[in-house]
């Protein structure tokens, strides 16, 4: 979902179901009224690939979705940095072609810590809001279910610390909710930064072996969605 604060609705955006074919991404979401596209980037895409898929997409809003496994700008060792060109790299395609929103991830399919610094999470950060800033893009941090950002206490200290957007994932939030034990996680990591909060991913929960479980009905979501 996503958030059109100049006509102060929520919008729908269809995620890439197809994988990295948006022809067929296109023709779905056409047929099925979507108006925007939440695209997870592939890291390594060419240029021309980028603005050639890019180009079917554009009669749709799109937001940009950088879900990168091993590649984070906070790992401890020069990873971090390969990660920042990467993600620069990025930021200059969706300029490219005037996109706006840009989602990002610490810890992304690492199950602790160990390999993390917290001052380059925080460092890197901060470099890469203030670089999406100066070509016209807010970067935005999702909640995941492990390490730092799973924590709302943490999340709150990176949020305020770098000036990112947020990203709110709902499952995600649910996963760690049942972990742990905790009631009303939901509103922990919405305040007090409601105004930083500029594109949710709803649907359930998470599963190792399934992943994304829609819900069965809307009384499994809708205390979230209220918040």
């Amino acid at each position: 979902m996503d958030f059109n604060k100049d006509i102060g609705l929520p919008q729908v955006a269809l995620c890439n179901i197809f994988e990295q074919d948006s022809e067929m991404l296109s023709n779905f979401a056409f047929k099925h009224r979507f108006e925007c596209i939440d695209w997870s980037v592939d890291p390594y895409i060419s240029d021309s690939d980028f603005f050639l898929k890019m180009d079917l997409l554009r009669d749709f809003e799109v937001r940009y979705h950088c879900r990168f496994f091993d590649v984070d700008f906070a790992f401890a060792d020069k990873r971090s940095e390969e990660a920042m060109e990467i993600l620069r790299r990025i930021i200059h395609l969706v300029s490219a072609i005037n996109g706006k929103y840009m989602t990002v991830h610490i810890g992304l399919g690492q199950t602790s810590d160990e390999q993390l610094d917290w001052g380059k999470a925080v460092g890197n950060l901060s470099d890469i809001v203030s670089y999406g800033l100066y070509n016209g893009i807010t970067v935005c941090l999702e909640n995941i279910t492990t390490v730092w950002t799973s924590n709302p206490k943490f999340f709150k200290s990176l949020i305020e610390e770098t000036g990112a957007g947020i990203t709110l994932d709902i499952g995600h939030i649910h996963v760690c909710q049942e972990r742990l034990q905790e009631n009303n996680l939901c509103k922990k990591f919405i305040y007090p930064h409601t105004d930083r909060v500029f594109n949710s991913h709803i649907y359930h929960t998470e599963t190792a072996g399934i992943g994304h479980v829609a819900p069965k009905n809307l009384d499994q979501i809708v205390s979230r969605l209220e918040f």
